[in-house]
């Protein structure tokens, strides 16, 4: 049976790093991630996928992917190479095969709701989502 958990947040500025290293090691997912501040801590994500990160910067660091859904659209939440996991406790990342900026018309400082929801299918964003 999977959990879910809802939680709110906003849309923040990122770093610009994701386009760097995603395009070699998820070549299927937009080059890049949205930001998300949430409300509260994030809570622990299942990671269904983790591998290096494919790029000379960061080769010798993991990425995982896990799964969640962002404004009713599933999407992967991303544990990028090299995160502060413990002092972003509120941070996290997420991807899509789109640019999600795009595809849901978000600003900085515009309001989200994420579930998290457990489970391994990593083909989770080519579902369609009935809570």
């Amino acid at each position: 049976m999977k959990k879910y958990l809802k939680l709110s947040g906003r849309v923040i500025e990122g770093t610009g790093k994701s386009s760097i290293w995603m395009p070699s090691t998820f070549p299927n997912l937009f080059p890049g991630t949205l930001n998300i501040l949430l409300e509260s801590h994030r809570p622990d994500i299942q990671w269904h996928t983790v591998t290096c990160a494919k790029h000379n910067k960061w080769n010798q660091y993991e990425v995982k992917l896990g799964n969640c859904i962002l404004n009713n659209i599933p999407v992967y939440a991303v544990m990028p190479p090299g995160f502060k996991y413990v002092k972003r406790y509120n941070w996290l990342e997420l991807a899509h095969t789109q640019k999600l900026r795009d595809i849901l018309s978000l600003k900085n400082d515009a309001e989200v709701d994420i579930t998290f929801v457990q489970g391994m299918n990593k083909d989770f964003i080519n579902q369609s989502i009935h809570l």
